[in-house]
């Protein structure tokens, strides 16, 4: 059979071989495809939406796990600057920012970020990424709140955001206290049995 004869019955296929024997892909096929699968997951999440509703949900696209709620923290990367933290053995080798809950380590700032935003860590925290629908006295009552900026009560808030921050700084510091006492008593087991420092290091 004619090479070029042999392309042409192939060419509808979603793999072909060209002239030179190699395999090439039908890009159109493929998108198609990917339209079809797109399409049956929106519908396979709404089916599974309706199913895992919440009786005592008005909403019908209700999560089985709590809403999406917004951090009530801020993450503050400027603090950690010029800082040193002590690390497990288990990450030694690398450096970045660590995920206590998810046990994964970013290579920096923006993929630490994205990792907190990610399905992924919410699922983890017991939440999915559906956020509750508020009524009208919700929204009214956070543009109240929003509003003391204006009149003067800044004082206040912030007051209470130093005070949420202050006692975040002391469970970090508390952390780092009790790895700290964990590795000297490494190194005092390490010195009384005669073993290089690097032996306590190494078996944190």
């Amino acid at each position: 059979m004619d090479v070029y004869k042999k392309f042409e019955m192939n060419k509808g296929k979603a793999r072909v071989s060209n002239v030179t024997g190699r395999r090439t892909w039908d890009k159109a096929f493929f998108e198609v495809k990917a339209k079809e699968q797109k399409e049956q997951d929106e519908k396979n999440e709404r089916e599974r939406a309706k199913k895992a509703k919440q009786p005592e949900q008005d909403d019908p696209f209700a999560p089985t796990r709590s809403w999406l709620e917004r951090r009530d923290y801020q993450l503050d990367f400027e603090k950690r600057v010029g800082k040193a933290t002590v690390v497990s053995s288990l990450r030694d080798k690398n450096s970045g920012f660590y995920c206590e809950i998810c046990k994964v380590l970013q290579k920096d700032s923006n993929a630490y970020l994205n990792h907190l935003n990610s399905r992924i860590h919410q699922k983890n925290l017991g939440m999915s990424l559906r956020v509750e629908r508020v009524d009208v006295d919700s929204v009214k009552s956070r543009i109240e709140k929003l509003s003391r900026y204006k009149d003067g009560d800044v004082a206040i808030i912030r007051s209470q955001e130093e005070s949420d921050s202050t006692d975040m700084k002391h469970s970090e510091e508390e952390q780092y206290a009790a790895h700290s006492k964990d590795s000297e008593d490494y190194e005092t087991i390490a010195k009384t049995m005669g073993l290089p420092l690097s032996f306590a290091s190494k078996h944190e």
